[in-house]
């Protein structure tokens, strides 16, 4: 899902949070799907950007924080247990 993300491919990435992906994950870097919403370089007002919105209002709605924590922030809160936080769905 990372990276489809990374690659704009939104419409993949709506699929697959619609399929039960893992919206929490992140890679070895601490990148996840949300950080790469927010610097997404896609065309805005574009179909792929219509499903980059879609898939920003599916974290929000799952409890996603946005905007998303930084790939630091992610890896040391993974380090310690605290990722996802607590009390989130998938």
């Amino acid at each position: 899902m990372i990276n489809a993300a990374q690659t704009d491919q939104w419409p993949v990435v709506e699929i697959l949070i619609d399929h039960g992906a893992d919206i929490w994950t992140h890679d070895e870097f601490g990148i996840t799907v949300a950080q790469r919403t927010i610097t997404s370089l896609i065309l805005r007002g574009s179909d792929e950007d219509k499903a980059r919105l879609r898939v920003i209002e599916k974290l929000k709605a799952r409890g996603y924080p946005l905007p998303p924590p930084g790939r630091d922030e992610i890896l040391a809160l993974d380090k310690t247990g605290k990722w996802p936080p607590a009390g989130t769905r998938q």
